[in-house]
Parts: C-alpha cells; sequence; structure tokens
C-alpha cells in the first residue's frame, strides 16, 4: 500500500463512521437503545481504524471533538507498527 493508498482507505473508513453515527442517532430517536451502543462503538472503532491508516494526523484533523479539532496526537503514539 502507498502513501496515497493509505489516505483512501482512511477516507474509506472515516466515511463509514460518519454513517454509523448517524445511524446511531436514528436509532436513539427510535429508542432502539442496544442499536445506539452497537453503532456507536462502530463508529467509534472505524474512526480509529481511519486515523491508523493515516499515521494517526491527517484524519486526526478530520475528526472533533463538541466541534472543536482534535488536538495532534501524543508523540507515543507516532510510533505505533
Amino acid at each position: 500500500m502507498q502513501m496515497g493508498d493509505n489516505l483512501k482507505e482512511s477516507m474509506i473508513w472515516f466515511k463509514q463512521a460518519e454513517k454509523d453515527l448517524k445511524a446511531s442517532k436514528n436509532s436513539l430517536k427510535l429508542g432502539d437503545y442496544e442499536w445506539v451502543c452497537f453503532q456507536a462503538q462502530q463508529a467509534a472503532g472505524k474512526s480509529l481504524k481511519s486515523i491508523l491508516f493515516d499515521d494517526a494526523l491527517s484524519a486526526c484533523r478530520k475528526i472533533t471533538y463538541r466541534n472543536q479539532p482534535l488536538p495532534r496526537t501524543p508523540e507515543s503514539l507516532d510510533n505505533i507498527e
């Protein structure tokens, strides 16, 4: 896999995470709490996978928490293999 491939793969995982989060919000409106938990967990896992595919930096800038961009990852995460 080349560098450009990593970015593409990262974006695929991130877009799917966004869809899972949207599904989770819809399930919450319906009161399907078990599905809310499952879909939110899936969204979180796919978001993390997107970060790992893009060397934990560029995808991290796309993720926000309470409408604030996340800071750069700690140095200890930069060396994950």
